[in-house]
Formats: C-alpha cells, structure tokens, sequence
C-alpha cells in the first residue's frame, strides 16, 4: 500500500538514518542550549532589577543599553543553535546556520581564555569566580559549539 512506504523526507530524519554526527550534535546543541538560556534567564531577571535572594544587588556594569544587548545576544545564540540541530523551523541563510555556531565556539573560547588571563591581574573572590566557573562554563560552551558547528545538517545523509 501506499500509506505503508514512507516517504524520503521523514525517513532521511528518523533516528535509523541518522549519522553518528548528527546525534552528537543534537545532543550537543541541546546542553549548549539550556545553559544559554538559563544564563538568558538569569540576566534578564538582573537587567529587571532583581538580584541574588538576601542581597542588596546593585550591577556593577554595564549600562542598561549594554546589558539588553548581551542579554539579547544570548538568545539569539541559543535561537541559531536550536535551529541549527532542527529543534526550531525558522527561516534562516544556509551559510549563517553553517558559520554561526563556528563563530560561537570561537568567540566562547576566547573570553574564556580571557577570564583564565583575567585573574592573573585580579584577586579576590570576582578572580576565583571567572577561574572556578565563568572560564570552564565558556570553554564548555565553545566546545559544545564546535560539536554543533561539525555536525551534518538535519534532514541529511552524512557523505
């Protein structure tokens, strides 16, 4: 029958044909994903004025323009990584799906490096913060970038 036979399209994206490469970055993208967009989240509420529970939170930098733009820029990251691995259908140029998450694991990968330099000028509690977290968490997400970015595209065969 007819209805039996499945068609290119949707067996070309079930997990049997699914390429080894494509799985990895799924799951790649996904992790990338959620730290963004818990780290979107987290921003967000401090760019409203909240703050850590039993403090006084006054934001040292930057100014609200600075602030929205980063926060903004953290979504949209998180955006082209759900779109690159085919968990979101937007409308987007070949070669920025290509590209971004390159770009994304390169520019993660240097501020990390940055926070890893960053404490050799500074001391103190903001120092041990960007060596213990924030650098690790950036070199995470520059590498789960470049799994994403070496991924096959869904929808097609691994060559």
């Amino acid at each position: 029958m007819a209805a039996d036979r499945t068609s290119p399209a949707v067996a070309e994206t079930t997990s049997e044909y699914r390429p080894p490469s494509a799985v990895a970055g799924r799951a790649a993208g996904w992790i990338a994903a959620v730290i963004l967009l818990s780290a979107f989240a987290a921003h967000a509420y401090w760019l409203a004025g909240g703050g850590p529970a039993g403090s006084d939170f006054k934001p040292l930098l930057p100014p609200l323009l600075v602030a929205a733009l980063a926060v903004t820029l953290t979504l949209g990251a998180a955006v082209l990584l759900l779109t690159r691995i085919g968990v979101i259908a937007l409308s987007m140029p070949p070669w920025l799906l290509r590209i971004g998450p390159w770009a994304l694991s390169v520019i993660y990968a240097l501020v990390a490096f940055q926070s890893l330099f960053a404490t050799i000028t500074r001391s103190g509690q903001d120092a041990r913060a960007l060596l213990d977290f924030l650098g690790p968490l950036f070199l995470l997400l520059a590498g789960l970038c470049m799994i994403v970015a070496g991924s096959d595209l869904p929808g097609r065969r691994a060559r």
